[in-house]
Protein backbone atom coordinates (compact mmCIF):
# COMPACT_ATOMS: atom_id res chain seq x y z
CA UNK A 1 0.00 0.00 0.00
CA UNK A 2 1.27 3.29 -0.96
CA UNK A 3 2.76 6.01 2.09
CA UNK A 4 -0.65 8.54 2.13
CA UNK A 5 0.67 10.00 5.30
CA UNK A 6 3.76 12.16 4.04
CA UNK A 7 5.22 9.92 6.98
CA UNK A 8 8.53 8.32 5.07
CA UNK A 9 8.62 4.64 5.57
CA UNK A 10 11.63 3.07 6.11
CA UNK A 11 12.13 1.63 2.71
CA UNK A 12 11.39 6.04 1.75
CA UNK A 13 14.29 6.67 3.68
CA UNK A 14 16.31 3.96 1.88
CA UNK A 15 15.81 5.38 -1.09
CA UNK A 16 16.28 9.22 -0.18
CA UNK A 17 19.57 8.32 1.30
CA UNK A 18 20.99 6.62 -2.11
CA UNK A 19 19.45 9.22 -3.83
CA UNK A 20 21.88 11.67 -2.05
CA UNK A 21 24.43 9.94 -2.57
CA UNK A 22 23.87 10.25 -5.99
CA UNK A 23 23.67 13.68 -5.76
CA UNK A 24 27.06 14.19 -3.91
CA UNK A 25 28.63 11.73 -6.57
CA UNK A 26 27.56 13.23 -9.93
CA UNK A 27 25.30 10.55 -10.75
CA UNK A 28 22.41 10.70 -12.74
CA UNK A 29 20.59 7.62 -12.47
CA UNK A 30 21.59 4.14 -11.72
CA UNK A 31 20.03 0.31 -12.60
CA UNK A 32 19.93 -1.54 -9.68
CA UNK A 33 19.39 -5.40 -10.68
CA UNK A 34 20.69 -7.24 -7.46
CA UNK A 35 17.51 -8.89 -5.88
CA UNK A 36 18.92 -8.44 -2.19
CA UNK A 37 19.43 -4.36 -3.11
CA UNK A 38 15.87 -4.03 -4.64
CA UNK A 39 14.42 -6.11 -1.37
CA UNK A 40 16.50 -3.12 0.84
CA UNK A 41 15.03 -0.09 -0.89
CA UNK A 42 11.66 -1.44 -2.08
CA UNK A 43 10.31 -4.61 0.22
CA UNK A 44 10.07 -6.21 -2.47
CA UNK A 45 10.89 -9.94 -3.06
CA UNK A 46 12.42 -11.67 -6.05
CA UNK A 47 11.72 -15.46 -5.82
CA UNK A 48 12.91 -16.98 -8.55
CA UNK A 49 17.23 -17.67 -8.70
CA UNK A 50 17.36 -17.69 -12.78
CA UNK A 51 14.35 -15.39 -13.98
CA UNK A 52 14.49 -11.93 -14.24
CA UNK A 53 11.55 -10.91 -11.85
CA UNK A 54 11.89 -7.02 -11.71
CA UNK A 55 14.45 -4.40 -11.84
CA UNK A 56 15.00 -1.16 -10.11
CA UNK A 57 15.97 2.77 -11.42
CA UNK A 58 16.90 5.46 -9.05
CA UNK A 59 17.27 9.27 -10.25
CA UNK A 60 18.35 11.85 -7.96
CA UNK A 61 14.44 12.75 -7.77
CA UNK A 62 12.56 8.99 -8.60
CA UNK A 63 12.74 5.60 -8.38
CA UNK A 64 11.15 3.17 -10.75
CA UNK A 65 10.26 -0.51 -10.20
CA UNK A 66 9.46 -2.59 -13.45
CA UNK A 67 8.06 -5.80 -12.85
CA UNK A 68 7.52 -8.73 -14.87
CA UNK A 69 3.80 -8.27 -16.24
CA UNK A 70 2.71 -11.63 -14.09
CA UNK A 71 2.68 -10.25 -10.82
CA UNK A 72 1.93 -6.97 -8.96
CA UNK A 73 2.96 -5.07 -6.16
CA UNK A 74 1.72 -2.71 -3.78
CA UNK A 75 4.79 -0.67 -2.96
CA UNK A 76 5.26 0.66 0.81
CA UNK A 77 6.23 3.87 -0.61
CA UNK A 78 5.46 7.25 -1.80
CA UNK A 79 8.63 7.36 -3.50
CA UNK A 80 8.75 4.09 -6.11
CA UNK A 81 6.41 4.04 -8.79
CA UNK A 82 5.68 0.66 -9.38
CA UNK A 83 5.60 -0.21 -13.87
CA UNK A 84 4.49 -3.47 -15.31
CA UNK A 85 7.84 -4.29 -17.87
CA UNK A 86 6.14 -4.00 -21.46
CA UNK A 87 6.36 -7.48 -22.85
CA UNK A 88 8.71 -7.84 -20.46
CA UNK A 89 11.40 -5.35 -21.48
CA UNK A 90 12.27 -4.10 -18.36
CA UNK A 91 15.29 -2.22 -19.87
CA UNK A 92 13.27 -0.50 -22.26
CA UNK A 93 10.64 -0.01 -19.86
CA UNK A 94 12.82 1.91 -17.34
CA UNK A 95 15.10 3.42 -19.57
CA UNK A 96 11.74 5.23 -21.38
CA UNK A 97 11.18 7.06 -17.77
CA UNK A 98 14.15 8.90 -18.94
CA UNK A 99 14.82 12.26 -20.20
CA UNK A 100 17.73 12.70 -22.46
CA UNK A 101 20.44 11.19 -20.40
CA UNK A 102 23.53 10.62 -21.96
CA UNK A 103 24.57 8.72 -18.78
CA UNK A 104 23.59 5.50 -16.84
CA UNK A 105 25.37 3.82 -14.12
CA UNK A 106 24.58 -0.07 -13.36
CA UNK A 107 25.68 -2.22 -10.38
CA UNK A 108 28.95 -3.84 -11.52
CA UNK A 109 27.59 -7.35 -10.33
CA UNK A 110 25.26 -7.26 -13.69
CA UNK A 111 26.02 -10.72 -15.14
CA UNK A 112 27.32 -10.46 -18.86
CA UNK A 113 24.30 -11.91 -20.62
CA UNK A 114 22.23 -8.86 -18.96
CA UNK A 115 24.96 -6.24 -19.59
CA UNK A 116 24.68 -7.37 -23.18
CA UNK A 117 21.01 -6.99 -22.77
CA UNK A 118 20.88 -3.57 -21.87
CA UNK A 119 23.75 -2.19 -24.02
CA UNK A 120 20.88 -3.28 -26.78
CA UNK A 121 18.49 -0.93 -25.68
CA UNK A 122 20.72 1.87 -24.26
CA UNK A 123 21.25 3.29 -27.59
CA UNK A 124 23.53 6.12 -27.30
CA UNK A 125 23.52 5.79 -23.76
CA UNK A 126 27.14 5.71 -21.83
CA UNK A 127 26.42 3.19 -19.20
CA UNK A 128 29.28 2.77 -16.42
CA UNK A 129 29.84 -0.39 -14.01
CA UNK A 130 29.46 1.04 -10.26
CA UNK A 131 29.66 -0.91 -7.25
CA UNK A 132 29.21 -0.74 -3.19
CA UNK A 133 26.19 2.16 -2.61
CA UNK A 134 23.30 0.22 -1.63
CA UNK A 135 26.12 -1.88 0.30
CA UNK A 136 27.52 0.81 1.98
CA UNK A 137 23.98 1.77 3.22
CA UNK A 138 23.20 -1.87 4.30
CA UNK A 139 25.96 -1.92 7.15
CA UNK A 140 24.42 0.14 9.15
CA UNK A 141 21.19 -1.53 10.26
CA UNK A 142 17.79 0.35 11.05
CA UNK A 143 15.28 -0.79 13.75
CA UNK A 144 13.49 -2.98 11.58
CA UNK A 145 16.34 -4.45 10.22
CA UNK A 146 17.69 -5.47 13.91
CA UNK A 147 14.20 -6.63 15.27
CA UNK A 148 14.08 -9.16 11.97
CA UNK A 149 17.95 -10.23 12.48
CA UNK A 150 17.37 -10.54 16.44
CA UNK A 151 14.45 -12.80 15.31
CA UNK A 152 16.06 -14.96 13.19
CA UNK A 153 19.36 -15.28 16.14
CA UNK A 154 16.87 -16.28 18.49
CA UNK A 155 15.01 -19.19 16.19
CA UNK A 156 18.42 -20.42 15.43
CA UNK A 157 19.58 -20.58 18.88
CA UNK A 158 16.28 -22.99 20.12
CA UNK A 159 17.29 -24.89 16.90
CA UNK A 160 20.56 -25.69 17.16
CA UNK A 161 19.93 -26.34 21.37
CA UNK A 162 17.50 -28.79 20.76
CA UNK A 163 20.12 -30.40 17.43
CA UNK A 164 22.65 -30.59 19.52
CA UNK A 165 21.05 -32.30 22.07
CA UNK A 166 20.00 -34.68 19.50
CA UNK A 167 22.92 -35.05 17.22
CA UNK A 168 24.80 -38.56 18.59
CA UNK A 169 21.29 -40.05 17.05
CA UNK A 170 22.35 -38.69 13.50
CA UNK A 171 24.29 -41.89 11.91
CA UNK A 172 25.64 -39.29 8.81
CA UNK A 173 26.85 -35.66 8.36
CA UNK A 174 24.34 -35.32 5.72
CA UNK A 175 21.46 -37.15 7.53
CA UNK A 176 22.07 -34.67 10.36
CA UNK A 177 22.60 -31.57 8.17
CA UNK A 178 19.76 -32.26 6.25
CA UNK A 179 17.31 -32.69 10.14
CA UNK A 180 19.02 -29.40 11.06
CA UNK A 181 17.54 -27.50 8.21
CA UNK A 182 14.31 -29.02 8.25
CA UNK A 183 13.87 -27.70 11.96
CA UNK A 184 15.03 -24.24 11.15
CA UNK A 185 12.67 -23.73 8.55
CA UNK A 186 9.77 -25.24 10.27
CA UNK A 187 10.86 -23.23 13.21
CA UNK A 188 10.44 -19.92 11.03
CA UNK A 189 8.59 -21.20 7.70
CA UNK A 190 11.17 -19.50 5.53
CA UNK A 191 13.85 -20.91 3.72
CA UNK A 192 17.17 -21.24 5.33
CA UNK A 193 19.91 -18.46 5.35
CA UNK A 194 22.27 -21.18 4.22
CA UNK A 195 22.20 -24.98 3.74
CA UNK A 196 23.65 -26.03 7.09
CA UNK A 197 27.54 -27.36 7.64
CA UNK A 198 27.52 -30.56 9.45
CA UNK A 199 31.78 -31.37 9.39
CA UNK A 200 32.60 -34.00 11.44
CA UNK A 201 36.60 -35.54 12.41
CA UNK A 202 38.99 -34.75 9.78
CA UNK A 203 36.25 -32.82 8.10
CA UNK A 204 35.93 -29.96 10.47
CA UNK A 205 39.67 -29.03 9.66
CA UNK A 206 37.22 -28.23 6.18
CA UNK A 207 35.77 -24.74 7.01
CA UNK A 208 32.86 -25.03 4.32
CA UNK A 209 32.68 -28.87 4.17
CA UNK A 210 29.95 -30.00 2.35
CA UNK A 211 27.82 -32.78 4.46
CA UNK A 212 28.53 -36.74 2.97
CA UNK A 213 27.61 -39.75 3.97
CA UNK A 214 30.57 -40.22 6.51
CA UNK A 215 29.60 -41.25 9.71
CA UNK A 216 29.60 -38.17 12.73
CA UNK A 217 32.88 -38.51 14.76
CA UNK A 218 33.67 -37.60 17.96
CA UNK A 219 34.01 -34.08 17.14
CA UNK A 220 31.57 -31.79 14.95
CA UNK A 221 31.47 -28.34 13.70
CA UNK A 222 28.07 -27.53 12.99
CA UNK A 223 27.12 -24.33 11.25
CA UNK A 224 23.64 -22.83 10.41
CA UNK A 225 21.40 -19.88 10.39
CA UNK A 226 17.69 -19.24 10.22
CA UNK A 227 16.26 -16.60 8.24
CA UNK A 228 13.41 -13.97 9.38
CA UNK A 229 11.40 -11.73 7.40
CA UNK A 230 14.31 -11.95 4.67
CA UNK A 231 17.25 -11.67 7.56
CA UNK A 232 19.73 -14.04 8.62
CA UNK A 233 21.90 -15.38 11.20
CA UNK A 234 24.55 -17.63 11.63
CA UNK A 235 25.83 -19.48 14.23
CA UNK A 236 28.34 -21.95 14.66
CA UNK A 237 29.35 -24.35 17.76
CA UNK A 238 31.62 -27.21 18.05
CA UNK A 239 30.41 -30.26 19.76
CA UNK A 240 33.50 -32.98 20.98
CA UNK A 241 33.01 -35.71 23.12
CA UNK A 242 37.24 -37.19 23.98
CA UNK A 243 37.80 -34.37 26.84
CA UNK A 244 41.65 -36.28 26.92
CA UNK A 245 42.76 -34.99 23.99
CA UNK A 246 45.18 -32.15 24.78
CA UNK A 247 45.71 -30.62 21.26
CA UNK A 248 41.76 -30.80 20.72
CA UNK A 249 41.29 -29.08 24.42
CA UNK A 250 44.20 -26.93 23.62
CA UNK A 251 41.91 -25.64 20.43
CA UNK A 252 38.95 -25.18 21.71
CA UNK A 253 40.60 -22.95 25.17
CA UNK A 254 42.09 -20.81 22.43
CA UNK A 255 39.37 -20.39 19.94
CA UNK A 256 37.09 -19.53 23.16
CA UNK A 257 39.37 -16.66 24.59
CA UNK A 258 40.08 -15.34 21.17
CA UNK A 259 36.10 -15.15 20.77
CA UNK A 260 36.00 -13.52 24.18
CA UNK A 261 38.53 -11.07 23.67
CA UNK A 262 37.01 -10.05 20.28
CA UNK A 263 33.52 -9.98 21.64
CA UNK A 264 34.87 -7.02 24.48
CA UNK A 265 37.73 -5.58 22.33
CA UNK A 266 36.03 -4.77 19.30
CA UNK A 267 35.00 -0.71 19.32
CA UNK A 268 33.40 1.71 17.06
CA UNK A 269 36.23 3.09 15.00
CA UNK A 270 37.92 0.28 14.96
CA UNK A 271 40.02 -0.51 11.61
CA UNK A 272 38.41 -4.38 10.13
CA UNK A 273 41.73 -5.59 9.88
CA UNK A 274 42.78 -4.75 13.74
CA UNK A 275 40.28 -6.35 14.66
CA UNK A 276 41.13 -9.66 12.85
CA UNK A 277 44.43 -9.22 14.58
CA UNK A 278 42.89 -9.26 18.05
CA UNK A 279 41.63 -13.09 17.83
CA UNK A 280 44.97 -13.55 15.71
CA UNK A 281 47.32 -12.38 18.35
CA UNK A 282 45.24 -15.04 21.05
CA UNK A 283 45.76 -18.16 18.84
CA UNK A 284 49.15 -16.85 18.56
CA UNK A 285 49.97 -17.37 22.09
CA UNK A 286 48.65 -20.90 21.74
CA UNK A 287 50.87 -21.34 18.57
CA UNK A 288 47.94 -22.16 16.92
CA UNK A 289 47.68 -18.82 14.41
CA UNK A 290 48.62 -20.79 11.12
CA UNK A 291 45.70 -22.50 11.34
CA UNK A 292 43.44 -19.82 11.49
CA UNK A 293 42.66 -19.63 8.04
CA UNK A 294 39.95 -17.12 7.16
CA UNK A 295 38.42 -13.55 8.17
CA UNK A 296 37.51 -13.26 11.49
CA UNK A 297 34.23 -12.40 10.67
CA UNK A 298 31.73 -10.74 8.19
CA UNK A 299 28.51 -8.66 7.59
CA UNK A 300 25.05 -10.31 8.14
CA UNK A 301 21.72 -9.32 7.18
CA UNK A 302 19.70 -9.99 3.87
CA UNK A 303 22.84 -11.96 2.66
CA UNK A 304 24.47 -14.10 4.68
CA UNK A 305 27.34 -12.48 3.84
CA UNK A 306 27.85 -8.52 2.84
CA UNK A 307 29.82 -5.36 4.24
CA UNK A 308 32.36 -5.48 6.42
CA UNK A 309 34.78 -7.99 6.02
CA UNK A 310 36.94 -8.33 9.37
CA UNK A 311 39.72 -9.41 7.04
CA UNK A 312 43.65 -9.01 8.04
CA UNK A 313 43.56 -7.25 4.31
CA UNK A 314 40.46 -5.14 4.99
CA UNK A 315 40.58 -1.59 5.94
CA UNK A 316 36.90 -0.76 6.44
CA UNK A 317 35.86 1.40 9.39
CA UNK A 318 33.50 -0.31 11.74
CA UNK A 319 30.89 1.70 12.82
CA UNK A 320 27.88 2.19 15.42
CA UNK A 321 25.51 -0.43 13.78
CA UNK A 322 27.19 -2.55 11.98
CA UNK A 323 25.98 -6.36 12.31
CA UNK A 324 28.80 -9.05 11.78
CA UNK A 325 29.85 -12.27 12.90
CA UNK A 326 32.31 -12.86 14.97
CA UNK A 327 33.79 -16.58 14.32
CA UNK A 328 37.71 -17.39 15.49
CA UNK A 329 38.64 -20.52 13.60
CA UNK A 330 41.37 -23.52 14.38
CA UNK A 331 42.22 -25.96 11.43
CA UNK A 332 44.62 -28.86 11.53
CA UNK A 333 44.39 -30.95 8.14
CA UNK A 334 43.67 -34.24 8.84
CA UNK A 335 43.26 -33.88 12.07
CA UNK A 336 40.46 -31.57 13.12
CA UNK A 337 38.64 -28.15 13.73
CA UNK A 338 36.77 -26.18 16.15
CA UNK A 339 34.97 -22.94 15.44
CA UNK A 340 32.85 -20.50 17.63
CA UNK A 341 30.28 -17.99 16.32
CA UNK A 342 27.74 -15.55 17.10
CA UNK A 343 26.35 -12.98 15.31
CA UNK A 344 26.82 -9.30 17.31
CA UNK A 345 25.99 -5.31 16.74
CA UNK A 346 28.28 -2.54 17.13
CA UNK A 347 27.30 -0.49 19.45
CA UNK A 348 28.91 2.94 20.96
CA UNK A 349 29.45 0.73 24.24
CA UNK A 350 30.92 -2.40 21.81
CA UNK A 351 29.75 -5.55 20.54
CA UNK A 352 26.74 -7.37 22.03
CA UNK A 353 25.19 -10.76 20.79
CA UNK A 354 21.98 -10.86 19.11
CA UNK A 355 20.33 -12.27 22.50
Amino acid sequence: MKNVHNIPSAHDKRIIALQEILEKKKIGSIIIERSSNIFYLTGYTITSETEREALLLVTQKKAYLAMSPLNTYDSPTAICNVLQAEKGNYYKTLLAKLLTPTKVYFENSMRHNEYLYLKKHANSIDLQPIGGLVESLRTIKDMFELSALKRADKATRAVLHTFLDKLPMYKTERSAAFALQQMLEKKTLERVAFTPIVASGIHSATPHHTPNTSKLSDISIVDCGARFDHYCADITRTEYKNTRNTDRQRAVDAVQEAYIASLSQIKVGMISKDAFSIAFDVLKKYNLHTYFIHSLGHGVGIDIHELPHLSPHSNEVLQNGMVFSIEPGVYIPGKFGVRYENTVVLTEKGCRELV
